[in-house]
């Protein structure tokens, strides 16, 4: 057998169809145990953990024995086990997104009133709705990140109250708000004077454009889920207090509703397509397989 066919043989095809085979069983159970409970939005973050956590165990079960035989690896075969990895990985991960894009259904209501009539759903589209911007609850948050603690962001967090007609607008905090960000990041070198006028100037920015939107421009809306995202939205503020915690949140996405799942479809296909060339690369660039087994030496 010739080089090219034994590592072809022994690592590119068994790799290919372990990546095949692991895609198509984690991403049937992610549909069976996950999109058919509908706790899509509690578990999607842990799915694509998990998903990374099984791949990197199962490439090392699996192609253990069959990377080792790679001549040229010596000391550095858990950089390639995580090569592998990641070459599982990052389709899965873009699998899954498109799953759940894929699986939530659009339920569209002719006024939001009409939300508690149909069973909750991922996505909606409201037909006539009056969204309260004299009552818009904002939130200015700082915060430091980077590597080395280099970038300041400025975060505005905003929550307009959606209602059925403008005469809703007087009364208690509303249950129903339409919510958007706005972020900038500068360095933290700068001095403190220029930061307050990036800061106000950013502020300001952002109020005009908040203000200056049509809600109704949006196609539809998405749930916010009741993680880490939603809370960002609970310490915004206005007249009436603080937005209460079980105030439903959403998201106004633009773009056409049957486009959502483009990007995970792309990016699926893009990153399958790089795996299945950038493995057989890396196989070959190792040079030849390596026996099996040890050949017993000649008798005398």
């Amino acid at each position: 057998m010739s080089s090219t066919k034994s590592i072809f043989g022994d690592i590119v095809l068994p790799f290919w169809i372990f990546t095949a085979a692991f895609l198509f069983l984690f991403t049937g159970i992610h549909w069976i145990i996950i999109i058919q409970m509908k706790r899509v939005d509690e578990v999607v973050s842990v799915s694509m953990i998990t998903g990374f956590i099984l791949a990197l165990i199962a490439s090392l079960v699996f192609m253990w024995k069959r990377i080792n035989r790679l001549k040229q690896l010596k000391n550095d075969r858990m950089a390639h086990y995580l090569l592998a990895t990641l070459i599982i990985g990052i389709p899965n991960a873009f699998a899954q997104e498109y799953l759940i894009r894929e699986s939530g259904k659009l339920t569209i209501l002719d006024h939001i009133g009409e939300y508690y009539r149909y069973d909750p759903t991922r996505y909606y589209r409201v037909r006539q709705f009056y969204t309260d911007k004299q009552h818009t609850a904002l939130y200015l948050q700082e915060f430091i990140s980077g590597k080395h603690k280099e970038d300041l962001n400025f975060q505005i967090n905003a929550a307009v109250p959606v209602l059925d007609a403008v005469t809703d607008t007087a009364g208690t905090m509303p249950h129903f708000w339409l919510c958007v960000s706005y972020k900038h990041t500068m360095k933290t070198d700068a001095s403190l004077e220029e930061q307050r006028r990036v800061r106000d100037s950013f502020t300001t920015q952002a109020e005009k454009t908040f203000y200056q939107t049509d809600f109704h421009d949006f196609e539809y809306w998405q749930t916010i889920p009741d993680d880490g995202k939603k809370d960002d939205y609970f310490y915004v503020q206005n007249d009436h207090g603080q937005i209460r915690r079980d105030a439903l949140l959403f998201l106004p996405r633009e773009g056409s509703f049957k486009d959502r799942s483009q990007s995970p479809r792309n990016g699926l296909l893009i990153s399958l397509a790089g795996s299945m060339i950038l493995w057989p690369i890396f196989a070959y660039s190792c040079g030849r397989s390596r026996p099996k087994y040890k050949r017993k030496p000649d008798a005398a």
